[in-house]
Formats: C-alpha cells, structure tokens, sequence
C-alpha cells in the first residue's frame, strides 16, 4: 500500500513526528538510566572480550559478574558494539531499532485484524505518548527488548489462526524464550495467548486450545532445557541468576514497594490513551455516527486488553515491583484501546473533505521536518547527569589518573558514578580494594579523607580528587 496516495498519509506522518520528539530526541542525548547504563557497559565489553557470554563483567579490574538478568539482551548489544565500535551512540541505536520493531509489530497486527492500514497509525500514537514507553528508550531497558520477543510471539500466533501451519505456535515458543532469556519469567506471558483467544471467541474447542498451549510452551521449555543441559556454564550462570534476581525478589529481599504499585501505576501510565479513546467515542455520538457499529472488533479490543492484564496482574505476587516492567504489556493496551475506535478514525478519515486533508498534510510534514531539525540538533547534547559525566570526564583526562580510583564507604552505592566512569572512559572507580592506586575520590567538601591524601586542583561540581 502506497501511504502517499491515501487519506492516512498526514496521521502517520504526525505520528512520526511524536515518535522522533518524544522518543528519538532523548534517545540521543547523553546520560542514561543506571540500569541502561549498566546493560551497555556489558554489552561493549563482551564485544571487547572481557567477561564471557555467560559471565559478563562490568570492568575488567574487578573479579565480580552479572547474573541480574539472563544475558540475550545485552548479547544483542554487544553484536552492535562489535559492528560498530565504541561510540557513544551505539547503544542508542539499539534502543531505536526495538522502538523500530516494536512499531512494526503494532502495525503488523493491527492490520491483520483490521484489514486496512487507514487507522494503524493510532495505537502507535498511544504507545508513543505513554511516558514510560519513552522514558524506557532513553533508559535502554530490557523490557524493549521483552515487548519486541513478546509482539512476535502474538503475531506468530495470529499466523497460524490465519492458515492453520503450527510452525508458527512453533515459532512463538521460539520468541517467547527470547523474552525469557531476556528478562525471565516476566516474558512468558505470552503462553496464556490461545487459551485468552479461546475465551474470547470460542472459535476452537477447548482440546485444540490445549493443545496450542502445549505447543507454544512446551517449544520454550524444550529450547531452554537444550541450552542449560548441553552447556554447562549456561546452568551455572542461571543458577546465579535465580540466586540472585528472582528468589531473592520473591522473598522481598529486594526492593519493596506496596503490594499493588504495579497496578495503580498501570492505570497511570495508561490514563492518557484512555482519556483520548473517551473522547473520541464522545465524537461519535457528538457527530450523529452512532450508525458506525464496533461490535466487530469488540471482541479483538477485549482479547488484547487481556493479553496487556496477563503481562502485569501475575507481577502483584512479587514484593519486587517497578513501573518501566509494565513496559511490555502497553502496546497491546494501545491496539485493544484503538480497536474501540477504529471505524470511527477510519470513517473520519475517508470522508475528510480535501482542504481539511491538504491544511493536515501541510502541518504534519512541517512538524515531521521540525522534529527531524531537533533530533540533530539535540544529538550528543546533555540529557541528564550532566554534573557527574563532567567530573568523570576531568578525572579521566588527568594526566595520572589510570585505571583505577577508590572511594570511600559512604559512596559504595554510588553505581551510575562507577558506571559512567567505566562506560564512557574505561577506568574504573568503586570502593576500596587492596593495593589501590594513589588516587580516592569523596564527595564534595567530605571531612576525614585518609592520612597522606592531598587534594588535586581540578574544578569538579560533585566530588574532590585526592592524590596520595
């Protein structure tokens, strides 16, 4: 389909241009959230051979590997910082080719329920202005990648109800494992596909759900056990996550919030695309169009709307909760959303009468020219942190500083500090260690710095460099 001949041409193309402001800009500032941070950090050093698929490290100098979370995510990133090299911008890339995927996906599904693409460009618009969507790019989390897996596995599923070849139920498995061997158990929400269809439509028998099931899990388990059973250091590694990451959440060992935070923030996050959809079904009858019927894609609407529960509900068991995990489940509230109003944009659309198109046409390229303009000029400019990347930065270009500077106690916790320093400079900075270079680093204007330490002259915001 050619979007140039077609009514929907000036939706898409604003569409567009949310994408680039609210997601691309800050994509491609500098500063990241510690957990990106941290999953870059890895990712650029695998690619540089330090650590190992199933043990990666963030510095070479410190003993310590990452079993937080499986590792395929940051795998994928360091394919692009092996490719690439080490820039700064390498990350960043990879954070937008899964913004790129995940559009794709919403479009590919939405088309296959709705057979047009006319309205494709809304529950893209809703996922694009939900802000933890767009805080979740420039953050680098692993949930972009889980939504990604996760789409694939519903459109595979969508597949196999359109020609009945269980290579796709295959396929979905297959994708489901991604998500697992991405973020863990939190991906494999998409198992519960067949059986949310089923109680939606009814179509299949209750066996043949089953089977479905079967199938779609049975294929990830079956993966998963191959990779931990013929290789030893994948079990090993998994061991170490369950240790550490989930037992441990579980047990509330972890961070501790209310028991129904994921919830309420859910709600919050999603307040926004559901405020948009009230108003335009309140178009509907404001414009006399109550002849449109939805009941078509009531169903479809209330079948994702379930698959965006069952990706969010099942975390209340876990004292262990954060806002970016509902990352997953919000494009498929955007697509069930937008099906309650897709004949109406698609009736509003196709009789839009031709000036109104061609004023539509002329704002939405000048603000997809505009935004385009501001991603370049926002380009490698500071986006956050920009204090702590600017006391890094003078640390690492003073002519002594090596590889190694300790700190104090009290900023043992301070992880976007060491992590800045080892992502963006390839020094490391952490507490103290045995034989620890000449070099400590305290917070500004801190009392008892070790006997023998003078301060060294540099204009730092955050911190004070001593020199023994």
């Amino acid at each position: 389909m050619n979007l140039l001949n077609k009514k929907s041409f000036p939706f898409f193309i604003f569409t567009g241009a949310v994408f680039l402001i609210l997601i691309v800009v800050p994509l491609f500032e500098t500063g990241m959230f510690l957990d990106g941070l941290i999953y870059a950090t890895l990712g650029r050093n695998l690619s540089e051979g330090i650590g190992s698929w199933w043990f990666l490290k963030n510095t070479h100098l410190l003993e310590a590997t990452f079993h937080e979370h499986p590792p395929l995510g940051i795998w994928i990133q360091s394919f692009l910082f092996y490719i690439f090299g080490d820039y700064f911008w390498v990350e960043r890339l990879h954070a937008f080719l899964l913004a790129l995927l995940t559009v794709s996906g919403i479009i590919s599904i939405y088309k296959n329920i709705t057979k047009t693409y006319v309205s494709a460009w809304f529950p893209v618009l809703l996922w694009s202005i939900t802000g933890i969507i767009f805080w979740s790019f420039e953050g680098n989390v692993l949930e972009n990648t889980v939504s990604v897996f996760t789409l694939g596995a519903v459109g595979s599923f969508f597949y196999y109800k359109n020609n009945k070849n269980k290579l796709f139920l295959i396929l979905s498995g297959l994708l489901i494992l991604g998500a697992f061997l991405t973020k863990g158990p939190v991906g494999l929400f998409p198992w519960g596909i067949p059986f949310l269809y089923w109680l939606v439509f009814r179509e299949d028998s209750f066996f043949g759900m089953t089977l479905s099931v079967l199938i779609i899990a049975g294929t990830t388990l079956l993966g998963l056990g191959l990779i931990l059973f013929f290789n030893a250091a994948a079990w090993e590694s998994f061991q170490l996550y369950l240790e550490a990451q989930l037992f441990s959440s579980l047990k509330g060992e972890r961070l501790v919030v209310e028991r129904y935070f994921i919830i309420k923030r859910t709600i919050q996050e999603l307040a926004p695309m559901i405020v948009l959809c009230i108003l335009i079904l309140f178009l509907k009858y404001k414009f006399n169009l109550q002849k449109l019927r939805e009941e078509k894609y009531l169903k479809y609407s209330l079948f994702f709307v379930l698959i965006g529960l069952s990706a969010t509900l099942p975390m209340v068991i876990s004292p262990k909760q954060l806002s970016f995990y509902i990352v997953p489940s919000i494009p498929f509230f955007a697509i069930g959303l937008s099906l309650l109003v897709h004949s109406i944009l698609e009736n509003f659309i196709l009789n839009l009468n031709k000036k109104y198109f061609h004023i539509l046409k002329a704002f939405s390229l000048l603000l997809f020219s505009g935004s385009i303009i501001f991603v370049v000029l926002r380009f490698g400019q500071p986006g956050r942190d920009i204090d702590l990347q600017a006391d890094i930065a003078k640390i690492h270009h003073h002519p002594e500083t090596k590889n190694l500077i300790h700190v104090p106690n009290e900023l043992s916790q301070e992880w976007s500090l060491f992590s800045y320093a080892y992502r963006n400079h390839h020094f490391t900075i952490a507490p103290k260690v045995e034989n620890a270079t000449r070099f400590y680093l305290a917070k500004k204007g801190a009392k008892n710095i070790p006997e023998g330490y003078a301060k060294v002259p540099l204009d730092l915001k955050l911190y004070d460099l001593y020199k023994k």
